[in-house]
């Protein structure tokens, strides 16, 4: 059976936890403990990146190089990959629409025990939860192949297009799974790539202009610490202090796509993985 859902969907575990739910449970009054208990018994199930700048940059440019394995020429690396559990929650409920842009929608505020400290940049991949993402792609050759990027791994590949010109309709093209003789791409479910079959394309050429339709779990990158640290005493003060407990730390995220471009638009097919595993 399929638990996941798409990303407007919602469940028992998180419905009304809203900006005014949160400001509630973080009085100062509860204690960290019971927090930490609601967090793992009703948040999200989520896969939690440290994000550090990439040394790849130069000094005067101060971005990444356009080859590097490493951050696939973002700027960006993210290490120290944990499943872990957290409230995702809708952001933007009380944003008049007067404000609406590009830099206000698919924003979500993220709520995670204290334990896991959350710093600017950091990726959240929100596993109980599916969304599905239109993309631009123009396939280019790589080693042998003819690869097209994705923004996010994927779930599933919905429907793949390709522009012929302006006086005629789309091309649907095949996929592999759907006819294994006479396909014109292939895929991996959780890969950030699709390939083209050769004997089909060219894989010299640089004219293949194509949209995608795929589906894949939400990915957010965080760009606002709301609440970095707070502590709260967990019992009375007597002789020898305060025993202070660690709130949840609250941050807002925003979208993968808004903050990054692909990777490896121009680099190599897979990074580097650089965490560092016991």
């Amino acid at each position: 059976m399929n638990h996941h859902k798409k990303i407007i969907e919602t469940d028992n575990l998180n419905d009304g936890f809203n900006a005014d739910f949160i400001q509630e449970i973080a009085d100062p009054k509860l204690i960290p403990s019971k927090f930490e208990d609601l967090i793992l018994q009703k948040g999200y199930d989520v896969l939690q990146e440290t994000a550090l700048r990439c040394p790849c940059a130069e000094k005067a440019a101060k971005q990444g190089l356009i080859n590097c394995r490493n951050c696939g020429s973002t700027g960006w690396i993210f290490v120290s990959k944990t499943k872990t559990r957290a409230f995702v929650l809708g952001f933007g409920t009380k944003v008049p629409y007067k404000d609406w842009s590009a830099t206000q929608i698919d924003k979500v505020t993220i709520v995670t025990n204290p334990t896991n400290r959350i710093s600017y940049m950091d990726r959240f991949t929100v596993l109980d939860l599916e969304s599905d993402f239109s993309q631009l792609i123009y396939p280019r050759s790589y080693k042998d192949k003819l690869i097209a990027y994705l923004i996010y791994p994927t779930i599933n590949v919905l429907v793949l297009y390709q522009f012929v010109s302006p006086d005629k309709p789309l091309k649907v093209l095949i996929d592999q799974k759907n006819d294994p003789i006479n396909w014109d791409y292939k895929w991996k479910e959780n890969s950030n790539h699709i390939e083209f079959n050769t004997e089909k394309f060219d894989i010299n050429s640089l004219r293949y202009q194509m949209t995608i339709g795929y589906r894949h779990h939400p990915v957010f990158h965080v760009i606002e610490l709301n609440r970095e640290f707070m502590r709260t005493p967990v019992d009375n003060c007597g002789e020898t202090g305060r025993n202070l407990g660690d709130m949840p730390i609250k941050a807002t995220a925003q979208r993968a796509h808004y903050i990054l471009d692909p990777d490896n638009l121009n680099g190599d097919l897979y990074l580097f993985d650089n965490t560092v595993y016991p």
